[in-house]
């Protein structure tokens, strides 16, 4: 599917669908919600199954009420959802800016003009600090700089 939220662990389909749920690789696949041709779903008064066609014109779409609804208005029970090949290469990578504002700039650079990748995130100065074992190890030697931001 391409959908790794954090909860992917203890997750269900169900749930990636009561929370609309959006994962580390949304930015290129989308959220769950985008994924999802069907569900069932079990209320207190019966059945209802919903999105029999992947779209249509004639009205008013159940399972845009039933997606994020948090099992308000029942237990999801079955998911119908589109799934894509997957890729032949994977790559990740990480670059190092020098503030929040130029890895920002950047980034909304990436996003409007593409490549258009599955994974894009932008750590502030102090995300980057904390989750680097070795954070000066990114920032130029001997200047005093902090290490700036890192994406990924």
């Amino acid at each position: 599917l391409g959908h790794f939220p954090q909860s992917y662990e203890w997750a269900t389909l169900g749930g990636f669908a009561a929370t609309r749920s959006s994962g580390q690789a949304s930015a290129g696949y989308g959220r769950f919600d985008d994924m999802v041709l069907g569900l069932t779903l079990a209320t207190p008064e019966g059945t209802l199954e919903t999105g029999r066609a992947p779209r249509s014109a004639a009205g008013p779409d159940l399972r845009q009420l039933v997606l994020g609804s948090e099992g308000a208005f029942g237990v999801i029970t079955s998911v119908t959802v589109r799934v894509r090949p997957v890729p032949r290469v994977r790559r990740y990578e990480g670059w190092r800016f020098a503030s929040f504002e130029e890895g920002a700039a950047a980034l909304r650079r990436l996003a409007q003009d593409g490549p258009r990748p599955t994974v894009l995130r932008l750590s502030d100065e102090t995300e980057t600090l904390v989750g680097l074992a070795d954070p000066a190890a990114l920032g130029p030697e001997g200047t005093g700089r902090s290490a700036g931001c890192l994406a990924i």
